[in-house]
């Protein structure tokens, strides 16, 4: 495939996983407090997994700041840019190494639970300046959002191990070289 080819695919792909990534945050979501809870960290963690990692940084990021502005919550937008898209760079040591790559690994796994923990923290922060008096009361939800992510991120994965997907760390345009085949 050529780089330009290459490029308009991961494009393609990242407005995919931005566009899902909207969807299991605004569709699926559970009101809570002064935020909400949803599947859409599962969805940032696949495509981090299976993206480029600028790539899945960039739809996270647009994703969750979409939800953010669609939902009602415009305060949040800025930190949700923020903190979405460094969730995604918690898995550039999990996508290190040669050969086959599988989704669900120990590597993606902790990678899944520092993320979460680091989006636990970073809406901590923001609330501490949004508004102090909510800090504290959505901290536990947003603990209970890094296990939900977590976890549904630990199924979707099982399943895409499944269908070998994952392959070799860049499912969807990656930059190693298929091994020619034997003759």
């Amino acid at each position: 495939m050529n780089k330009l080819n290459r490029h308009i695919r991961l494009l393609v792909l990242s407005a995919l996983f931005a566009a899902l990534t909207f969807a299991a945050m605004w569709i699926l979501h559970i009101p809570m407090g002064t935020g909400y809870i949803h599947p859409g960290d599962a969805v940032i963690y696949l495509a981090a997994v299976l993206l480029p990692t600028p790539y899945a940084a960039v739809s996270a990021a647009i994703g969750g700041g979409l939800s953010d502005l669609i939902s009602g919550f415009p305060m949040y937008i800025i930190p949700t840019l923020l903190i979405k898209a460094v969730m995604a760079l918690f898995f550039i040591p999990a996508k290190s190494g040669k050969g086959k790559h599988r989704a669900l690994n120990a590597r993606t796994l902790a990678a899944s639970i520092a993320a979460g923990l680091f989006m636990a923290a970073g809406y901590y922060a923001a609330d501490l300046v949004i508004d102090p008096a909510y800090a504290l009361l959505n901290l536990p939800g947003n603990l209970i959002q890094a296990a939900a992510g977590t976890g549904i991120f630990a199924a979707a994965s099982a399943v895409i191990d499944r269908t070998g997907i994952a392959g070799d760390g860049d499912a969807f345009g990656g930059t190693r070289s298929p091994k020619p085949p034997n003759h």
